[in-house]
């Protein structure tokens, strides 16, 4: 096309660390640093300081419709029949930048890598604890935070740009903060431990999810409770039953525990569970286990052992439960009057015979 007439849009953009040149939209090169050919090593130059735009036309190399290969002569134009040139300006808009609002992380870890990512996205060198905005966190496209023990994701759902996001082998379990993301394609949370899905029922642009080998974590004080497992609806997951825990059916929704674990032994009981789930255009199966701690649920009382019982004693042999010396006193009474009565007769027995002769 050698239409030197037609309308063009032009843009400049400039953000810290770098200019971005624009011609209908289309980025067409990128400053990162003042320089000139005759220089090495200068610094960055100062983006954050004030810009003027100069508006004329250039000479030789290329015209946007089509190259000027002699600069004696314009596109379609022959012995300089294409002088003088003029440019001609419709408008100029300068639109400015809201004023950034700082991004609450509350994860030491995510606000660590998200300044290495935004350091690289931006040109710049951000300490660890930097202050993060709304406007920073928007230019990331691409997120990669896999095995990185992650807890929470306070403050990624400012990151409304984001594409592609990998969060592996973490230890979240709050989703929350993903609900609003709904440019993403592509969501990795492989081994984390998520029990609820439903805040990822609004990203229906996925084309590409992972939910699987969870390890969720569950406290209760009851043998039967009410399970944390939902799926996209926020209805229950049910878990696959076994011969210690089981889908209460008495109470839909709960779990229940059949039977505890011995005292002495490990308080935990495992609760695997699988369900297909799908999002939009895209099906994923959300799975893990469910570790259930019953250190906080009343053990039944033990039996108490009963007392041995005690070695016959002399009241059994004394029936008018006399006091065991007023009892020996007796038998030595007893004992002296046989005696004497034993003499007595002896004395009768006597003064018979005697009489007799």
């Amino acid at each position: 096309n050698n239409d030197t007439t037609e309308w063009h849009t032009y843009g400049v953009k400039w953000t810290e660390g770098k200019l971005e040149y624009f011609i209908d939209g289309e980025l067409h090169h990128t400053i990162t640093e003042f320089k000139n050919s005759n220089s090495t090593g200068s610094p960055n130059g100062p983006f954050d300081q004030d810009f003027f735009l100069r508006l004329n036309l250039a000479i030789g190399g290329n015209y946007i419709d089509a190259p000027w290969d002699d600069p004696i002569n314009s596109v379609g134009a022959t012995n300089g029949e294409g002088f003088p040139a003029t440019m001609s300006v419709d408008y100029v808009r300068v639109y400015e930048m809201r004023k950034p609002k700082e991004v609450e992380v509350k994860d030491t870890e995510l606000r660590k890598l998200l300044n290495e990512k935004l350091g690289e996205k931006l040109g710049t060198t951000r300490a660890a604890d930097q202050e993060i905005t709304d406007v920073e966190l928007e230019k990331l496209t691409d997120l990669n935070l896999d095995n990185s023990n992650i807890t929470n994701l306070t403050g990624i759902e400012a990151a409304k740009n984001l594409k592609n996001l990998s969060l592996n082998h973490n230890s979240i379990s709050n989703l929350s903060p993903l609900a609003g993301l709904t440019s993403l394609k592509t969501l990795s949370l492989k081994g984390n431990k998520i029990a609820d899905i439903s805040s990822l029922a609004g990203l229906t642009s996925l084309t590409s999810l992972n939910l699987e080998d969870q390890r969720a974590n569950a406290k209760p004080n009851d043998k039967s409770f009410a399970s944390p497992l939902k799926d996209l609806t926020g209805n229950v997951v049910s878990i696959t039953n076994s011969a210690e825990v089981i889908n209460d059916t008495a109470t839909p929704g709960n779990i229940q525990l059949l039977s505890l674990p011995a005292n002495g032994a490990s308080s935990i009981l495992n609760a695997p569970w699988t369900r297909s789930v799908t999002i939009g255009a895209v099906s994923a199966t959300f799975s893990g286990t469910m570790a259930i701690d019953t250190s906080a649920i009343p053990r039944a009382v033990q039996p108490q052992p009963q007392p041995q019982p005690a070695n016959p004693s002399a009241a059994t042999h004394n029936p008018a439960n006399k006091p065991q010396s007023a009892v020996s006193s007796l038998l030595a009474n007893t004992g002296f009057n046989v005696f004497l009565g034993v003499i007595a007769t002896l004395a009768l027995v006597a003064a018979g015979l005697f009489i007799l002769r």
